[in-house]
């Protein structure tokens, strides 16, 4: 059966909403492919860890492997929270380094409930140049304001055709060829202390116009 990659990133706080999303991504899931997880952490319990690995082994189409990154903990700028965001969302940004095995993968945040399976998505776009794909804007919003005043308007311009970075289908193909994955955490780090949602504004700002929408 054709592989689906797909990760997750979080801390200890959120095992209990991560066993609801992957729960309920799975149960969706298609059987005719197979459904490769990750979790990229560095504090989940091994006890929790274990409660995860049981609830995915009642699906014969799933698999899950706990990846421990906290070697890539390398810079103060992403060893602390940011509002309601752990330190994990960085690893969005290096996931082409993570998985070197694969084109592409979805990532997720753990905050979500499938109500449908996700394989369309990740066969989405098979002759487009992007970098990433993920949810649009649906509603109008006067969030930009929240930008003001670190943001010049050229910058805010591009943060209104931003995607949600809490689904989001990874071109690592394509990040890796032409080395976006050292513009993004260069950015990041370097941006840190003005970027309102750090992973999403980083990545519509260092990859525009080559974002896509997907779902």
């Amino acid at each position: 059966m054709e592989k689906i990659p797909v990760f997750f990133t979080f801390d200890k706080n959120y095992v209990v909403a991560a066993q609801v999303a992957i729960y309920s991504m799975l149960k969706q899931a298609a059987p005719r492919y197979t459904y490769k997880l990750y979790v990229l952490h560095t504090d989940i319990p091994l006890a929790a860890q274990k409660k995860i690995n049981r609830l995915v082994a009642k699906f014969d189409n799933a698999t899950l492997d706990f990846i421990d990154t906290s070697a890539f903990d390398d810079d103060a700028h992403i060893l602390q929270s940011k509002a309601h965001f752990s330190k994990e969302i960085y690893y969005k940004l290096i996931a082409a380094e993570i998985f070197p095995q694969y084109d592409r993968i979805i990532c997720s945040d753990v905050d979500v409930a499938f109500t449908g399976d996700i394989s369309e998505s990740y066969f989405m776009h098979p002759d487009r140049f992007f970098y990433f794909a993920g949810v649009g804007q649906i509603l109008e919003s006067d969030r930009m304001k929240n930008y003001d005043p670190d943001f010049t308007l050229e910058e805010k311009e591009i943060l209104k055709k931003e995607i949600a970075a809490g689904y989001l289908l990874m071109n690592l193909k394509v990040i890796r060829e032409n080395a976006m994955q050292q513009k993004l955490t260069d950015y990041y780090k370097a941006n840190y202390h003005r970027l309102r949602l750090p992973e999403q504004d980083c990545m519509i700002l260092c990859c525009w116009p080559h974002i896509a929408t997907c779902l």
